[in-house]
Parts: structure tokens; C-alpha cells; sequence
């Protein structure tokens, strides 16, 4: 199963499906401006067609979300008649496939449905006669054009001011590490001059072992330490080799064999 839609789903398809410039796509209209008149009723949305060539519709929506909500509006269809009458058509929007059946439908209404990522026409509506817009409907129809527009751009500075603000954060976060990667590179150039070592030719992990050892004096006294045990134990070695080595000779020479220096020990010996 799909995910379940919302009003706010069918809103974002009704203004896909009228976009500008073409459209002027208005919502919560009210029939009435301020709170003098008796009349406190709203259309759900309105769209204003803008090219002669297309005739210049007016299209009014009533959207239902709940079978319930679609129950009650039939108990008393013709306050829709407050908007219907200003319209070139009439729309019932519906949130699902199965929430009205057609033989509900008034007179002069049409059936938008959810259709995948869109909207579809279940019934097409008729072509009504509409009435001339009244100066009430006219003024309420331009407050919403002007709060949309204040809105959008609202909008349209907010997100300036955060672009703003990001790239003020992002040049201070590069004037940041260009500083941190020049002082890198005067210390690498000072190390470099006083050791000696160009640090590029040199194994990374090896080079910061040895200076670790330089830099720890612990280790570099246990580093000492162990270098003079290893010394000690070879030359230990070697005396005891050397000890041997004149053991054999006075055996060799009891027994008349004589060791000539200049050659190998294997081409000196002669029985």
C-alpha cells in the first residue's frame, strides 16, 4: 500500500497541476474580507487563469479528505454555491479513489483523484455560466495575492540572509585553514632547515619514531640503555669465540699443525 495522503499532499498536486505563469493558484479564499459580513465561509483553493488565449478560467476546489467530511457537505451542497457561482468549474479533490462514488456528485461538479505522484479527472467538470466577480470577492482575492506575495518574499530574504550568512561561514572557515596551512608550512620549513631531514623524502611513521625518542627522554635513555646490553652481549661473544679459537690453536700446534696468516685458516692447515 501507497502512503496515506494528505491535505497538504493534494494542495502541493493542485498547484503542480496549475503552476505559473499560467495559473495564479489561490487558497483559503474567503468570500468575505474582515469579520463584518455574516459569511465566514472559504473555498479550499481557486485558480486563476492569466492568458487570453486560454480564456482566462476561473477554477474553484473543494477538497475532502474524510467519506465522513464528504457526507456532511452533501447534507447541504449549495454553499458551494458562494464560489461555484464566480467559476468556469467546479472541482471535488478527494485524498482517496474510493471516497465518493459519482452518483453522489451535485450537478456541475467534477472528481479530481490521486493518481500516482499526481492528480487525476475521475469526472470531467462542465463548463458553467459564472457571474461577475463582486467587489467582495475581488478585494479577498487580492489580499490573497498580496499575503502570498509578502510571503513568498519573506521567503525569498530568509533564505538570502542564510546564504549570506553561509558564506560569511565559509570564509571565515578558509581564511581559517589557509592560516593553520601556511603556519604548517613555516614550521615544517624551520624543521626541515635545522635537522637537515627534507621531511617529504622520508617515511612519516619512521621520522615521528625518532623523534618521539628524541623528544621522550625516557626513552631515548632506555633506547641507550638497551643499544649498550646488546654492545656488552656481542663483545661477550666475541671474547668467548676468541678464547676458543686460541684453545684449538694450541691443540693444532701439540700436533705439529701449523696456521699460515696470509691465507684462509682452510688453506693454511697442513698436517
Amino acid at each position: 500500500m501507497g502512503k496515506e495522503l494528505s491535505e497538504q499532499d493534494i494542495r502541493k498536486r493542485l498547484r503542480i497541476k496549475y503552476p505559473p505563469p499560467v495559473w495564479i493558484f489561490l487558497e483559503e479564499l474567503r468570500r468575505y474580507n474582515g469579520f463584518s459580513r455574516g459569511s465566514m465561509r472559504s473555498a479550499d483553493a481557486f485558480a486563476i487563469n492569466l492568458y487570453p488565449s486560454q480564456g482566462c478560467s476561473v477554477e474553484g476546489f473543494e477538497i475532502k479528505m474524510q467519506r465522513g467530511d464528504w457526507l456532511s457537505e452533501l447534507k447541504n451542497p449549495d454553499k458551494a454555491d458562494e464560489f461555484k457561482q464566480f467559476c468556469d468549474r467546479w472541482w471535488l479533490v478527494v485524498g482517496s479513489r474510493d471516497l465518493v462514488k459519482l452518483e453522489e456528485l451535485p450537478p456541475g461538479w467534477g472528481l479530481m483523484v490521486p493518481h500516482n505522484v499526481g492528480l487525476s479527472i475521475k469526472r470531467g467538470a462542465p463548463m458553467l455560466k459564472p457571474n461577475p466577480w463582486d467587489m467582495a470577492l475581488f478585494t479577498s482575492i487580492l489580499k490573497v495575492v498580496r499575503e502570498n506575495r509578502e510571503d513568498k518574499e519573506y521567503i525569498d530574504r530568509i533564505k538570502e540572509e542564510q546564504y549570506a550568512a553561509g558564506r560569511s561561514y565559509v570564509s571565515q572557515e578558509y581564511t581559517l585553514m589557509r592560516d593553520r596551512l601556511f603556519a604548517l608550512e613555516r614550521t615544517m620549513k624551520r624543521f626541515q632547515e635545522s635537522s637537515g631531514i627534507n621531511i617529504s623524502g622520508w617515511n612519516s611513521k619512521e621520522l615521528g619514531k625518532a623523534v618521539r625518542i628524541v623528544m621522550n627522554t625516557n626513552s631515548l635513555q632506555e633506547y641507550y640503555q638497551d643499544m649498550l646490553i646488546k654492545i656488552e652481549h656481542s663483545t661477550y661473544q666475541l671474547e668467548e669465540k676468541e678464547n676458543s679459537l686460541l684453545e684449538i690453536r694450541k691443540v693444532l700446534k701439540s700436533r705439529g699443525i701449523v696456521f699460515r696468516r696470509k691465507r684462509p685458516v682452510s688453506q693454511e692447515c697442513t698436517s
